[in-house]
Order: structure tokens, then sequence, then C-alpha cells
């Protein structure tokens, strides 16, 4: 990777600028930031359900060229590139090893496509890692030394950060909270097997669970399906719930207790000075969700853990992914 660094070493001290990728299970998203890690400019764009890695890859790298012919920016002034991605990641060798919505991603090279690109030092990792990443740099973690962040989306993610470095584990794998059993013979999750906490907070396992409980008593989720293109969604079910109806209000008290018993666990294990929840679910769901979520925590976990510890949502949004892959690329900067 030291190919890469010799010419633009200098452009630390000029103005040099940071790339960031997001690929994930609803889309795209890219981003260019200064080398303090400030965001100068993003776009985005969806993916069509099933497109194939390759496909994907000739996509990130337009908008990436696009991106920097609309900033005016030349790819020599470039620094370094960070990834997220929705999946496990083999962080070292830069490769992703799987994807459990996207088909082609088994040990994809996509460090080394992105450097032969960009002839640019690249960094990739867990979509949710580089989000902890982010938001212990320039989110809600900012002065916290040990936090978990939750990602709760399409799927369920988790990174760890400790004592202000992310914590990857013996295969570079760690964080998979959304993989962790919470309910045997339950339902079943994108990775094959049964109960893990992605099959029952997920916000597509969330609105199957709302469809499940409201088929004798729809309420206006049966209207809202109908009128919307893209069926019902997790903000349906949220609005049912706070309109009253009982099916959809059941659906966040199970998702709470669920999500209770992976975090006391994790509190516990851990002992984290922040958990942080980020993702369209916890987003739409808001204090209806973490609320609840911060006693029963208390309520499972050992008591001074659990009662040290403050659960708080995530403060960078739908830009999330890529401010943390910004993070990743500007850490290695300082190494």
């Amino acid at each position: 990777m030291q190919k890469h660094t010799s010419g633009r070493a200098s452009l630390l001290g000029l103005g040099g600028y940071l790339l960031g990728v997001d690929i994930g299970g609803y889309g795209l998203q890219v981003a260019l930031a200064n080398v303090q890690g400030e965001l100068l400019q993003t776009q985005q764009q969806p993916l069509d359900r099933g497109s194939e890695a390759s496909e994907v890859v000739l996509s990130a790298l337009e908008m990436c060229r696009r991106l920097l012919h609309e900033s005016e920016i030349r790819p020599e002034q470039l620094i370094r590139a960070g990834i997220g991605f929705g999946g496990p990641v083999d962080a070292a060798a830069g490769v992703t090893i799987v994807s459990h919505r996207m088909p082609g991603w088994e040990n994809y090279p996509l460090r080394q496509v992105f450097e032969d690109n960009f002839d640019i030092v690249t960094l990739v990792d867990n979509d949710a890692r580089v989000t902890a990443l982010g938001e212990a740099t320039y989110g809600a973690g900012q002065g916290v030394r040990d936090l978990f962040y939750i990602h709760l989306s399409s799927g369920v993610g988790g990174g760890l950060v400790l004592d202000g470095q992310i914590y990857r584990g013996a295969t570079t794998t760690a964080g998979e909270i959304g993989h962790t059993l919470i309910l045997e013979d339950g339902p079943l999750c994108s990775c094959g097997r049964r109960g893990h906490l992605e099959a029952l907070v997920s916000a597509p396992a969330l609105i199957a669970r709302a469809q499940e409980l409201s088929r004798d008593d729809p309420g206006p989720l049966q209207a809202w399906a109908q009128e919307n293109v893209r069926g019902l969604r997790f903000h349906h079910v949220v609005e049912a719930a706070r309109q009253g109806h009982a099916p959809c209000r059941q659906v966040l008290v199970e998702a709470t207790h669920y999500l209770a018993l992976a975090v006391s666990n994790l509190v516990n294990v851990i002992n984290p000075e922040l958990v942080v929840l980020g993702g369209v679910v916890a987003r739409v769901a808001g204090p209806d969700l973490l609320e609840p979520l911060q006693q029963e925590v208390r309520s499972l976990a050992m008591p001074v853990p659990g009662q040290a510890v403050r659960i708080v949502p995530g403060k960078l949004g739908e830009t999330s992914v890529v401010v943390g892959a910004i993070a990743l690329a500007r850490h290695s900067l300082e190494e």
C-alpha cells in the first residue's frame, strides 16, 4: 500500500481530500471531506434489489468520479478513501466476506478495485463498525473512549470502539450483534439461522411481525400499504402504534424486549460507557424505543454496569456510514 502514499503526503498540509463510500442494503452513498473530516458534498442513489457486486461497484466508482468532477477536485488531490460495507469484511485484506442481501460479494477484493481505479490508499470495513468510529469521532460519542454502536435498519449490525479504536477481533468480524441468538427456534434470519436479533428487530422483521399480528385488526396499516407504492414501511408501524393500534404497540414492546436482552448481555460482558443506536428503526421509533430500552436494560443487566451505561441516539443520521468511512480514512493518516 505504500506505493500510493509517496506522491501525496505533502497534500496533508495543502488541503488534500478524503473520499467516503457507503455500500449498503438500501443503496449507495459517496462523500468528499477535507482532512479535518468536514463533509463538503455527498451523493446517493438506490440499488435495485438483487444487483450483482460487480454492477454495484461500477456504480460506486462512477458516483465517485462524478462527485470529484462536480466538486472540481482532481483524483490526485485525494489522500485516502474509506469504505463501509453492509456485511462481514476481512478488514486486514480489504475483502468482503459475504452479503446476505446482495449476490456476488463472496471474497470480493473491494479495496484493490478502488486502489486500482484511484491510485489511493483505501480502507474497507463493515458499515456498523465504521459508523461506531464516526459516532465516536464526530457524533454522539465524542469524548467517550469505549462505546458500542448498534445499527437497526434492513439488517442489524454493531461496532465496538475501545480506547478510541475500532475493535475487530481475531477474524476482523467483531461486533455482529445482529447474529446473536435471542429466541431459540425463532424467525429465520438472513444468514439462514433462526432466532437471531436481526430476525426480530430489523425493519423488515418488524414490518412482517406487524402484518402477522394485524391480520384480524389491520387498523390503518392496510390502507397505508395500498397507498404506498413500496408497500408497508416501518414508519407506518410506528405511526399506527402512536395512534393506539394494539398490534403495532405490541410490535414495539417486543422489539424493545429483544433488544434489551442483547444490550444487557453486551453491557455485562463489555461494560461500555455508551451504547449508541442508529439506523432507520432507531430514528423512526425514537423515544418510543429508547426510553423503555434504557429502563429494561437497567433491570436486566448487572447493577453496576447497567446503571452506568447510557443509551443514546446517534447524531450522524443518514450520512452515518459515509461519515464513519471518512473517520476511518482520517484515522489511518494518524497511525
